[in-house]
């Protein structure tokens, strides 16, 4: 107690009741509860650890692209490729996007 309250990456103010978004229950399993004071700093702490039951499973995903494309170094400093061959499978009329990302994405509807 009496440490600041984190301020990146929270729900600030949170009422209880409303979704707590961007868990499940292997990777982001853990949630933080701060009681704060008016100065924002911690006054009490729970840790939860969440189970398979304590989280709304995702609808059935998206199909993952198969077989997954092995990526190889970029022709310019920092930078990776998707290989042309094998062609990666696209559906007429479709296109490919691409995301970086320094955590793990979730998996689409």
């Amino acid at each position: 107690a009496g440490d600041s309250a984190p301020s990146v990456g929270v729900i600030n103010p949170y009422t209880p009741g409303n979704n707590i978004p961007g868990v499940d229950p292997v990777v982001n399993k853990y949630i933080g509860i701060y009681e704060v004071d008016s100065n924002n700093k911690v006054v009490k702490f729970t840790l939860i650890v969440l189970g398979k039951g304590d989280v709304r499973p995702q609808p059935e995903a998206a199909p993952e692209l198969y077989p997954t494309p092995v990526p190889e170094p970029g022709t310019d400093p920092d930078t990776t490729k998707l290989p042309t061959n094998p062609p990666i499978p696209v559906g007429t009329g479709n296109h490919l996007v691409v995301k970086v990302s320094s955590s793990k994405i979730a998996t689409p509807k």
